[in-house]
């Protein structure tokens, strides 16, 4: 009886182990993995794969850090104080003309009708904007927006009388009747389109995928622990899926660590499309010339080239790599 009695706890003993080796796969390293990410809901899934254990569950321990100033997020990449950042495919063109060690491994979501141009009621079109006062964050992805679509029009920045400023202050300068046209984002833009000399001449819904969120990983990190960036991402996409089917409790998680009100966090997930697993290797391709994400890049830094911001565009092939999502299909 005492036999059969041991015998019934190893195998139990048994049993416990193994569930929580398939429920939590060793980890690479004893390190944790640490994303550096602005405040903007977009970025929201990983902070719900933290809170939910997804990431824990995959074998990865993930640490998140927000950094509001692209600068300085850029540069804790570069020295190793971070293993991964957020960017948008756009910033992503110019950070790499730079010289930024990193290659981008997913893409995130798309700005879909997020973000916007607000005008006076005497533009109707972008080729309105000629001569015109426009105001806008400079060098981050509105600015590409503004002038991809310029350029589409036949206009360059000398075209207009630019007014650099942050998205908000954008549309606040434009309620203030400051300037003719402002670029800005949810909820200022609709704020902006709602007064009585306003209104909206092109949003992101007009051009899905020109603006674009993704994450970027250090080099050295791509060689080093390649299976705790297949984990990471593994993580994400059950964040993705939850935050999908489960709105209510992920929103929650999103205002508890971005500081801002479910409703407002609602409201901007209403303009955006987070990509799926499927879409994503979609756009990588064979991360070359074709792949639809490296034309987005290749365009963005021929944009910024033409305007200035950087010396010379850099052909984007090199500086995505798919092969983390294909290994998860």
């Amino acid at each position: 009886m005492k036999k059969h009695y041991l015998l019934a706890v190893v195998m139990l003993v048994a049993v416990i182990a193994a569930i929580f080796l398939v429920k939590s796969p060793p980890q690479e390293h004893d390190e944790p993995f640490r994303i550096g990410v602005v405040t903007w809901v977009g970025f929201g899934p990983l902070y719900v794969a933290r809170d939910k254990g997804f990431f824990d569950e995959e074998g990865v321990k993930v640490e998140i850090q927000r950094i509001e100033d692209l600068g300085a997020l850029r540069g804790a990449l570069a020295s190793g104080k971070l293993d991964a950042i957020v960017h948008t495919v756009d910033s992503w063109a110019s950070a790499a003309a730079e010289g930024l060690p990193a290659v981008c491994v997913l893409k995130i979501d798309q700005s879909f009708g997020g973000d916007g141009i607000v005008a006076d009621s005497s533009i109707k079109t972008i080729a309105d904007l000629k001569g015109k006062s426009v105001a806008f964050p400079r060098g981050l992805a509105g600015h590409f927006f503004l002038l991809h679509l310029m350029k589409q029009s036949g206009l360059s920045a000398d075209d207009i009388k630019e007014r650099y400023m942050e998205a908000a202050d954008a549309a606040a300068a434009f309620i203030a009747k400051k300037v003719d046209a402002a670029v800005t984002w949810e909820p200022f833009l609709s704020e902006a389109g709602q007064t009585d000399n306003g209104h909206i001449i092109a949003t992101t819904a007009d051009y899905p995928g020109l603006i674009t969120d993704i994450l970027i990983v250090r080099k050295s990190v791509v060689s080093s622990r390649p299976a705790d960036i297949k984990r990471v991402l593994k993580g994400w996409f059950r964040a993705v899926d939850f935050t999908a089917q489960n709105g209510p409790e992920a929103a929650a998680i999103m205002e508890r660590n971005f500081g801002i009100e479910v409703a407002e966090v609602e409201g901007m997930l209403s303009g955006l499309r987070f990509s799926s697993l499927e879409e994503n290797i979609a756009a990588f391709g064979d991360n070359d010339a074709e792949s639809p994400i490296v034309k987005t890049f290749n365009s963005a830094g021929q944009v910024y080239s033409d305007a200035g911001l950087i010396k010379s565009p850099v052909s984007g092939a090199q500086y995505f790599d798919g092969s983390f999502l294909r290994a998860l299909k």
